[in-house]
C-alpha cells in the first residue's frame, strides 16, 4: 500500500484551514475569548501582586507598601547639601526593620546629655510601627546633613 505525499499534505491542510484557520468566524469568537480570557488573567494576577507592573528598586521590601519608592517620601525633597528622604529611609531600615506610619522634615533643637548648650539640627523624623506589641509608635532622627540617627524615642501603649 502506498501513501500518496500530496493527498496526505491535503488532508492536513483541510483539517488546519477548518479547525485553526481564522477565516471561519466561529474560529475568530474562539480566539478573541481566549484572548480576553488571557488579557484579563494577567491584569488579575498584577493588581494582586502576582507579576510586577514595574521593576521596583526596594523589591526585598516590598511586603510594605509604606516602603515602596512612590510612599511617604513621594513629595519630600531635601535642601541642598542634605541628604534626601530615599538615602535617610535606608539609613533607618538597615536598622530598624518596622513599617513607616510616616516621615516628616523637621527643624528641631537638639541638645546632648553632658554637652553644654543646644542646636538646631535639620531632620527626617521617622515615625515607625514596632512589632512589639508594647510600643505604640517609635521616632527615628536621622540629621539630613551628617547622616547620623540622632535619637531613637519609643511611645508605650497606655
Amino acid at each position: 500500500m502506498q501513501i500518496n505525499n500530496e493527498n496526505l499534505q491535503n488532508g492536513y491542510k483541510k483539517v488546519l484551514d477548518k479547525y485553526v484557520s481564522l477565516s471561519n468566524p466561529k474560529n475568530r469568537k474562539i480566539f478573541l475569548v481566549v484572548f480576553l480570557i488571557l488579557i484579563f488573567s494577567l491584569a488579575i494576577a498584577s493588581l494582586l501582586g502576582f507579576l510586577p507592573l514595574k521593576n521596583n528598586e526596594n523589591t526585598p521590601l516590598q511586603n510594605s507598601i509604606s516602603r515602596q519608592t512612590i510612599g511617604p517620601c513621594a513629595n519630600l525633597s531635601a535642601d541642598p547639601g542634605e541628604i534626601s528622604c530615599e538615602e535617610a529611609k535606608k539609613i533607618v531600615f538597615d536598622n530598624y526593620p518596622d513599617p513607616i506610619l510616616s516621615i516628616d522634615k523637621k527643624t528641631i533643637i537638639y541638645s546632648q546629655r553632658g554637652v553644654e548648650g543646644s542646636q538646631e539640627k535639620n531632620i527626617w523624623l521617622f515615625t515607625l510601627k514596632p512589632s512589639d506589641e508594647q510600643l505604640e509608635k517609635v521616632e527615628i532622627a536621622v540629621d539630613r546633613k551628617t547622616k547620623e540617627v540622632l535619637f531613637t524615642q519609643p511611645y508605650f501603649k497606655e
